[in-house]
């Protein structure tokens, strides 16, 4: 919720600096009667401490005798009380121009400071409000992180997005975000690839199509693999050959690692993603021996009698079932486990970090839960401090697949996106971009919103099914209907400039009486709380359903509010309104990842 002004600080009689981070803007929605604006429940007292030192028996009439101490004024209108909330009914123009006046004054940062911001950078300690420093911190996110050597499949985009989002709205935050692409480039199978290409391998095809060449030589020695236990043993003893060092088995490995990360380069590029760093498996092949010997050191490295594999006992107290993570093979080279190990210890002295976030699918939990103890195993006081959200999990997509029903990789679906956009834009009488260049480039930012939207609109955690026909469609709740709202909006404005909006000095915004207007102005306040949710949940869905009702509320606002034709202040007072919505819109959309279009 936008600051509150000195003009309110007559309706706060106690603790006014504590209460004021419990204050609520209230939903609408497109149709919704505009009811109170402003709550102030016993949830969000509880969650800011207010209620530690209050026996139960009198929490329920807190509420009750907190509006009693309130007076009405200009600015308070009602007060209401509920059995759980305090409702509080405030003047519509006096609202709007808090509002719309911190939009045009912060245009480039609305949302990133409030009240409920203010509250964020600190947290109760018994009775004592203490920094929590929401800002400022250097935090590591590993995201995307395809294999070498395969065709970047549509698998890995989920982690991708998801991933570009939680970094993009940590560095809205002020933190210093270090992004890392994690390339699994080492291991058994780049041994097993090894022993393919000696046997199958043909150079042209791996200069004409490299990965997709590396990828079919990958799955026929897989399967000779499965009926022919030499081969296994071929690839383990190649994959030896490269944590020993040998220059021919290496000089493979890095050809496959070169033509991969080129490959990665131009799907990066398509999807807009910049990373701090790629790091990959292989660089910690000699640290991750390091941990080993440190283990065997303290004494903490068993072996398995009849496999020969080395492990750690990493079983709790609370644990109901031991629990043991494997981290050296029966030949000794390492394991994945091991290597994401060095890969901690590594980032945490080189980049001094605070925080953790592997963006990585559901099914990997348990890896991150021996990690983290074999850290804390290994006594890194640091990782005692990683205990929530180190793992960013993530539910899987479903029916991922092209028109004729087949799996496909990344690019086949983003080229897919971009057809069916360019398709539509050449047949219908509205599009405004004529040029065939320019086409191209909107179709593709077009098909990349869908994209992006239709994945980031669910709950992380839950399993969702991939749709072009829901994807595709303009009048839906999609990436289309963003973009275009937001193409509308430019419009609108840009048509109108010669109004020259006010960017707050002077107006006071008494004209926006309509339903219409006052539930934006409503719903523009409180970007802020969706900001925070999204960033304290890693949860991008409660923005992009903020977006959504912006979306509808915009497109009722436009039937309704006209510019053109209206008296001159009015006329100003609802394109001011406009433009703010374009802000809040073009800030919510680049969080996501994407590029708010002008023309459409």
């Amino acid at each position: 919720m936008t600051r509150v002004s000195s003009e309110t600080s007559s309706l706060w009689l106690e603790r006014m600096d504590q209460l004021r981070w419990c204050i609520r803007i209230n939903n609408v929605s497109k149709r919704s009667d505009v009811g109170p604006q402003i709550s102030v429940s016993l949830k969000h007292l509880e969650d800011t401490g207010l209620l530690e030192n209050i026996p139960l028996q009198k929490q329920g009439t807190l509420l009750e005798n907190l509006a009693k101490k309130i007076t009405k004024d200009n600015f308070l209108h009602g007060i209401y009380t509920t059995s759980n909330d305090l409702m509080l009914s405030l003047d519509h123009s006096h609202m709007a121009k808090a509002i719309l006046s911190d939009i045009q004054t912060n245009a480039g940062s609305y949302g990133r400071q409030s009240n409920l911001y203010d509250f964020m950078q600190m947290q109760s300690l018994n009775g004592t409000l203490i920094e929590r420093r929401l800002a400022g911190q250097t935090i590591v996110v590993e995201f995307s992180s395809p294999n070498i050597a395969k065709l970047f499949h549509a698998g890995h985009l989920r982690s991708t997005i998801l991933g570009h989002f939680i970094s993009n709205i940590n560095e809205w935050f002020g933190q210093n975000v270090i992004k890392i692409n994690y390339l699994g480039d080492w291991g058994t199978q780049f041994g097993l690839l090894g022993v393919g290409f000696n046997k199958y391998g043909n150079l042209d095809a791996l200069k004409a199509s490299p990965l997709q060449h590396l990828y079919d030589l990958y799955v026929r020695i897989n399967l000779e693999a499965k009926t022919n236990e030499s081969i296994h043993s071929e690839g383990m003893k190649y994959f030896k050959r490269m944590e020993e060092g040998d220059e021919e088995a290496l000089q493979f490995w890095k050809l496959c690692r070169e033509v991969s990360v080129e490959e990665y380069r131009k799907m990066y590029e398509r999807l807009g993603i910049n990373f701090t760093h790629i790091h990959g498996e292989s660089m910690y092949s000699k640290q991750s021996h390091d941990v080993i010997n440190d283990l065997k050191t303290k004494g903490l490295l068993l072996y398995d009698v009849k496999t020969g594999v080395g492990y750690v006992d990493l079983t709790q107290p609370q644990d109901n079932v031991p629990l043991y993570g494997n981290l050296v093979k029966s030949d000794g080279t390492s394991l994945y486990l091991t290597r994401d190990v060095a890969a901690a210890i590594d980032r945490r002295l080189k980049f001094s970090c605070e925080k953790f976030h592997y963006v990585v699918e559901n099914g990997q939990h348990l890896h991150f839960k021996q990690l983290l103890r074999v850290l804390r195993l290994l006594g890194h006081w640091w990782a005692m401090h990683l205990l929530d959200n180190v793992h960013i999990k993530f539910g899987r997509v479903e029916g991922m697949s092209s028109r004729q029903g087949d799996v496909v990789i990344l690019k086949d679906i983003l080229d897919e996106a971009r057809s069916q956009m360019l398709q539509r834009m050449r047949t219908k009488t509205t599009t405004k971009v004529t040029e065939e260049k320019d086409q191209e480039a909107v179709a593709e930012a077009l098909g990349l919103s869908a994209i992006i939207v239709q994945d980031l609109k669910e709950y992380r955690n839950n399993n969702y099914k991939f749709s072009w026909e829901r994807m595709l469609n303009f009048n839906g709740d999609t990436g289309l209907f963003l973009q275009y709202t937001h193409a509308r909006l430019h419009s609108l404005v840009s048509n109108n400039a010669d109004l020259q909006c006010p960017s707050s000095v002077g107006a006071d915004f008494k004209s926006l009486q309509e339903n219409s207007a006052k539930r934006l102005v409503q719903h523009l306040g409180r970007f802020d709380e969706v900001l925070l949710r999204s960033y304290s949940e890693f949860e991008p869905c409660h923005l992009v359903q903020y977006l959504f009702m912006l979306g509808r509320l915009v497109n009722v606002a436009h039937d309704e509010l006209h510019v053109k034709g209206a008296q001159l202040e009015i006329a100003k007072d609802r394109l001011t309104l406009f433009e703010s919505a374009r802000t809040v819109l073009a800030i919510g959309l680049k969080l996501l990842g994407i590029n708010p279009l002008n023309h459409i």
